[in-house]
């Protein structure tokens, strides 16, 4: 008797601490850094059995770490050139090469501009003119 007694109170006990927890910490997220996007081109030679091809790819990367030259980056998604580079095996390929490895930020063609807060923009713009007449 004395066991299950026990185990009911210890049971509520976290129950309790759980249910306190998630109220006191339940709505705290860290605010997402607002890393940079870019577009990279890369080219590699592709060998399946005798064959050698050369193959274009094309990523959407996110820097996750910078530093003055270098941009250690992540892949968002990738395009390789050509049909049969599609399948998952090569896309897993073409990912694990460069995602989470250091690049050179060159290389990288930055997406400084984003066309949403262009679009945002360009509707205050006119909302705010229209209101003047």
């Amino acid at each position: 008797m004395y066991i299950i007694i026990a185990i009911i109170s210890y049971s509520l006990g976290l129950l309790t601490y759980f249910l306190i927890d998630k109220l006191n910490n339940g709505d705290e997220k860290e605010p997402q850094k607002v890393r940079r996007r870019g577009i990279y081109n890369k080219s590699f030679n592709a060998t399946e059995g005798i064959s050698k091809s050369s193959v274009d790819c094309q990523y959407e990367l996110e820097e996750i770490e910078r530093t003055k030259n270098k941009s250690k980056v992540k892949v968002l998604s990738l395009k390789p050139g050509g049909s049969k580079y599609l399948e998952s095996q090569w896309m897993k390929k073409f990912k694990d090469i460069i995602n989470e490895t250091w690049i050179d930020s060159s290389e990288i063609d930055w997406i400084e501009d984003d066309l949403a807060e262009k679009r945002n923009q360009k509707i205050d713009e006119l909302l705010n003119g229209r209101d003047k007449v």
